[in-house]
C-alpha cells in the first residue's frame, strides 16, 4: 500500500528596497549649489550613499576618486539635479546618488494618511480608457481603494478633481461608478495624470531629471509617500506623485504607473513523485510544485 501527497509550495517574493538612494553612475551634479558638506572619509559609493541617507537634510550626493582609486570624496547637497557626465575621452568619472526624502504634510494644512501600497489602478466599466480616482470621499472619508455593491460589482469615482480639496463626497455606492480592471499595460503610454503631486518632497521641487522611465518607477519605491509618477521619455524627467487626479491624453512620451506594479499568480510544474519511503508496507511518494501569489491586485491563481 502506497499513499500519494501532492503538497504545494508557497514563495513570497520579497520585493522591498534594500538601500534609500537611486544610484546613477556617470552623473554629475548640475551645479555646487546648496552643498551640505565635503568628505575624503567615505571611500566607496556605497559609503557615500549611506552618509546622504542618515542625513536629514541631504537628497542628491556624488562620489569620485582618482584614476589609481587612492584618492576619494563624497559631496552632500540638500538640493541638486544631475546630468550624465564624462570625461574628454568619454569615459564615466563620476557617480551620482538621489536620495529622496519626503514630510508628512502634503498641503497647507492638510495631513493626509497615505498607505504604504498602491491602490489597484482600476477603469469605469462603461468606459476603459477613464481611470478610477484614488483617493475618493465616500461619506467624508478618504477610500483608497474601490467597494463593492451588494452584487459584488466593483464601484469607484470617476469625478476629475487635481487637489485633495476639490473632492466631492460621495453618500451612497449609487453616486459611485461601476468598475473593472484597465487593459492598458504597466507602466501606461501615451497619458498623465496631473494633480497630488509630492509638493514638499525633494526641496519643494517635485521633478527628477537625467532619469530612465525604470529609475522613476525606482525612486518612487524609494519615497515614502510617493504612489504613482509621471514620467517624459523625450526630455527623461521623472515626476512623483500620491494620487490619481485629472487623466491628460495624447501624449506619445508620457506615461504613467503606479509604485509597483501588479504581479500575477504563477504556479510551477508538478516534480516527478519521489522513491516510495518504504520498500514493503505502507510507504509515500510526494509531489510538489511552487506557488507564487500574486501581489499588488495581481490575477490570482484558480
Amino acid at each position: 500500500i502506497k499513499l500519494c501527497i501532492l503538497l504545494f509550495v508557497f514563495i513570497s517574493p520579497l520585493h522591498g528596497q534594500s538601500e534609500d538612494c537611486l544610484v546613477k553612475e556617470g552623473h554629475n551634479t548640475l551645479s555646487d549649489e546648496n552643498e551640505l558638506e565635503t568628505s575624503e572619509a567615505a571611500k566607496t559609493v556605497e559609503d557615500c550613499s549611506n552618509n546622504c541617507s542618515e542625513n536629514k537634510s541631504c537628497t542628491v550626493f556624488i562620489f569620485s576618486q582618482d584614476d589609481d582609486k587612492n584618492a576619494t570624496q563624497c559631496q552632500l547637497y540638500s538640493y541638486n539635479e544631475i546630468k550624465v557626465s564624462t570625461d574628454a575621452e568619454g569615459n564615466l568619472t563620476v557617480t551620482a546618488g538621489i536620495c529622496p526624502k519626503s514630510k508628512a504634510i502634503l498641503y497647507n494644512d492638510i495631513t493626509v494618511e497615505i498607505p504604504s501600497t498602491p491602490p489597484t489602478i482600476l477603469c469605469s466599466y462603461e468606459n476603459t480608457s477613464q481611470l478610477c480616482q484614488f483617493p475618493f470621499l465616500f461619506k467624508g472619508e478618504l477610500t483608497w481603494k474601490s467597494l463593492e455593491d451588494e452584487d459584488g460589482q466593483c464601484k469607484c469615482s470617476i469625478e476629475r478633481a487635481g487637489e485633495s480639496s476639490e473632492l466631492e463626497d460621495h453618500i451612497t455606492l449609487a453616486d459611485l461608478q461601476n468598475c473593472t480592471r484597465c487593459s492598458s499595460g504597466c507602466p501606461s503610454n501615451d497619458f498623465y495624470c496631473s494633480g497630488f503631486p509630492l509638493k514638499e518632497n525633494n526641496h519643494g521641487k517635485n521633478i527628477y531629471r537625467a532619469v530612465s522611465l525604470e529609475d522613476c518607477q525606482k525612486l518612487c519605491k524609494k519615497t515614502k509617500m510617493c504612489l504613482f509618477f509621471n514620467y517624459d521619455e523625450a526630455k527623461e524627467t521623472c515626476w512623483l506623485k500620491w494620487g490619481i487626479g485629472n487623466k491628460r491624453e495624447g501624449k506619445p512620451e508620457m506615461y504613467f504607473g503606479p509604485k509597483n506594479c501588479p504581479i500575477d499568480c504563477e504556479m510551477g510544474d508538478w516534480s516527478s513523485w519521489t522513491p516510495c519511503s518504504s520498500s514493503c508496507g505502507e510507504g509515500q511518494e510526494t509531489s510538489t510544485r511552487t506557488v507564487e501569489p500574486a501581489m499588488f491586485g495581481g490575477q490570482e491563481c484558480e
